[in-house]
């Protein structure tokens, strides 16, 4: 329900508010511009992982929770970018998401866009008839995606799906080039990061070093 052009070969399976551009994702939510996926939810930018979530830019694993720039995880349980043991991870990841659905974080554009100095606090709310908590148009739930929800555990969204869909799709930067300095060493470098941006950019020797 609610997919983004998805590959007609090999589409998107039992999965609910992914796209654009999910291939062959199965069980999953809140997804874009990922692939070959399986019981996933909240990624950007994600391929060949299962049971994943809240995840940027990682790819070949299983059990990311909160990570970016993962790769080749697999047999193992993360948590911001660390391997934990089995059961801390079985016990500090819903710890983390009822602390996130307690500051209003219902996706992942909510977890790194949203102002939580304005005190937007989780609507426990199972009702069928919504009203969208950004634009104010009404949504209905349909009886397959309240099913999913109730499956998945994930909370009943409180925005309409065209929201969900705008939010995901802002996820990624305009397509636009600027110049700036690198923010390391200062020499000249090509972003899709304007200079007025919050954002820490590296060229890439700057990053390689930093990241490491």
């Amino acid at each position: 329900g609610y997919i983004l052009q998805a590959n007609l070969d090999t589409g998107t399976r039992d999965s609910w508010d992914c796209g654009p551009v999910p291939t062959n994702v199965e069980l999953s939510y809140d997804i874009a511009y990922c692939d070959n996926l399986f019981g996933c939810q909240h990624l950007y930018w994600c391929g060949r992982l299962k049971d994943s979530e809240y995840n940027i830019n990682c790819f070949d694993g299983e059990n990311l929770f909160g990570c970016h720039f993962m790769k080749n995880k697999f047999h193992g349980f993360y948590i911001l970018n660390q391997e934990v043991t089995k059961e801390y991870y079985e016990k500090t990841v819903p710890e983390i998401k009822k602390m996130l659905y307690g500051k209003g974080i219902y996706s992942l554009y909510d977890l790194l866009n949203k102002d939580l100095s304005e005190n937007k606090v989780f609507i426990d709310s199972t009702e069928k008839v919504r009203t969208c908590a950004i634009c104010s148009a009404g949504f209905t739930l349909t009886e397959a995606e309240m099913t999913f929800y109730r499956d998945r555990k994930i909370p009943f969204p409180i925005y309409c799906p065209d929201c969900r869909m705008d939010q995901r799709t802002h996820l990624r930067n305009e397509r636009k080039m600027y110049k700036r300095l690198c923010d390391s060493c200062k020499q000249t470098l090509i972003t899709t990061y304007p200079a007025e941006s919050p954002h820490v950019v590296y060229c890439l020797d700057c990053y390689w070093k930093h990241i490491n």
